[in-house]
């Protein structure tokens, strides 16, 4: 396993893990690796940048890139991302939790940002990625009393992580979805043909073009910018219109349409999705892990623990929609999380922890309060 920055050949001890962002000044506290925990007060301008990102290499030769901020006072956060997201769409998040004293990992995982990219499908499996994230707190001494936050597909990621090592967390923390018991199959063809019947069209309906049509990376990667105005777009009713049904988030990105993109993603987050998502590899992340999902590869790993239950304080933040849909998220993540609390978030999409970062943030601080000592 070897630690550097990423970017930097040379298997160097990193002398501190900072998350330093630039303009607006703050006091943050130093950790020095070579002695002690001192006390240090750092001034840093605030601005969209990660100056201390790290890679760690699994056994399995995959690299992790990841920010770590230690902890000073209080446990340490797991963030997870989802689709089409990566480790900078945490950002309010490390902004806020870091200043609360919180230590912070967060990955880009497999397939996405700047770590590995692997064309093997097995390597998306949930417990694959499982192993991966819990070699990377292993290697950072990160045992027990960890705390898990997860968005979309992370969500999942964060679920199964728990199933395979219930110990290991403090509480654990889903946003915008409340993912299904393990060892429950995934059929996305029956998915879209009842939500179509229910609401006038599919709700997965990009899911089959992104993790089925071997052209789809190319197209996405070529218009990245198309596809991110859909993706963080203001106006949130263009998902039905554009991403959810069945071939128009394909129609949407071929032909390079724009939308409006909301205020609260922000330029610089927009040049960093850019970045990642808008070279060569960029996608291959997200259609292998659809890929993975639609040919049900995460269900041999789960036949064990198909029936566990995680007796783990523990959170669900989701925006409250007219549908009712929030509730159906709550009853199926209770039935494997009894000690499950909710939290509704109005006005807001899919992006809450981005939209609504503040109340987000308070909503999580004031459960981990509670819960966490």
């Amino acid at each position: 396993m070897s630690f550097r920055k990423s970017g930097d050949k040379s298997p160097k001890t990193i002398r501190s893990h900072i998350f330093r962002p630039k303009s607006t000044y703050y006091n943050i506290l130093h950790f020095d690796i070579f002695s002690k925990l001192e006390f240090r007060t750092l001034t840093f301008r605030m601005e969209l940048e990660t100056n201390f990102r790290l890679t760690f290499t699994t056994k399995g030769n995959q690299s992790y890139s990841y920010v770590h901020v230690p902890s000073l006072t209080r446990p340490t956060i797991l963030l997870l991302h989802g689709f089409p997201s990566h480790s900078e769409d945490w950002y309010y998040q490390i902004q806020y939790f870091s200043r609360q004293g919180y230590g912070i990992v967060a990955p880009d995982l497999i397939g996405y940002g700047y770590s590995s990219k692997p064309d093997d499908v097995l390597k998306y499996r949930l417990r694959s990625a499982s192993d991966d994230v819990i070699a990377l707190l292993d290697s950072l001494g990160l045992c027990n009393n960890v705390i898990g936050i997860g968005h979309d597909t992370g969500s999942t990621l964060l679920s199964r992580l728990a199933a395979y090592q219930p110990n290991r967390w403090a509480a654990l923390i889903f946003l915008a979805v409340g993912p299904a018991k393990m060892g429950t199959p995934f059929d996305v063809n029956a998915i879209n043909q009842l939500t179509k019947e229910m609401m006038g069209h599919e709700m997965l309906g990009y899911m089959p073009w992104i993790g089925g049509d071997t052209d789809a990376q190319a197209v996405l990667e070529k218009h990245a910018e198309s596809a991110m105005t859909l993706m963080f777009c203001a106006d949130p009713t263009l998902w039905e219109e554009w991403f959810r049904p069945a071939g128009r988030m394909k129609e949407f990105v071929s032909q390079d349409k724009r939308a409006d993109i909301g205020a609260w993603y922000s330029k610089q987050l927009r040049q960093k999705h850019l970045q990642v998502f808008g070279r060569e590899g960029g996608y291959r992340g997200a259609a292998l892990w659809y890929r993975m999902w639609m040919e049900n590869l995460f269900l041999p790993d789960e036949k064990d623990v198909q029936n566990c239950t995680i007796i783990r304080p523990s959170l669900l933040v989701v925006p409250e929609e007219r549908s009712g849909a929030h509730e159906e998220q709550k009853k199926m993540l209770k039935e494997w999380f009894p000690m499950l609390q909710t939290v509704l978030i109005q006005e807001t999409g899919h992006w809450l922890h981005l939209e609504k970062a503040a109340e987000v943030n308070e909503a999580i601080g004031k459960f981990l309060d509670d819960v966490v000592r």
